[in-house]
């Protein structure tokens, strides 16, 4: 099964109530294969506190979500703790 994981930088996100999340950035995983049509996709978010890893388990052909039918996209939500890989940030930009 074809997977890949990845980080959308979203910029800053201003809220409806005022204030901007600065550097907003949301954690996902993919499973199978966008089709050339791109009308295969199916957005499954986590629940609240959930990680992807921890819905899983519904990707599978013999589950609901099938990924040799389907583009399946996991994005964690904001605030659950998810955070990219490490990377090296520039001296310049440490604090």
């Amino acid at each position: 099964m074809r997977t890949s994981e990845g980080v959308f930088d979203c910029g800053d996100v201003l809220l409806q109530r005022g204030g901007t999340l600065k550097g907003a950035r949301i954690v996902y995983k993919t499973f199978g294969t966008l089709a050339p049509e791109r009308n295969n996709v199916i957005l499954y978010p986590t629940s609240y506190s959930a990680h992807h890893t921890d819905i899983e388990w519904l990707v599978s052909p013999d589950h609901a979500l099938d990924p040799s039918r389907y583009f399946i996209v996991i994005p964690n939500m904001f605030t659950n703790g998810s955070r990219p890989r490490r990377r090296t940030m520039p001296a310049s930009s440490r604090k």
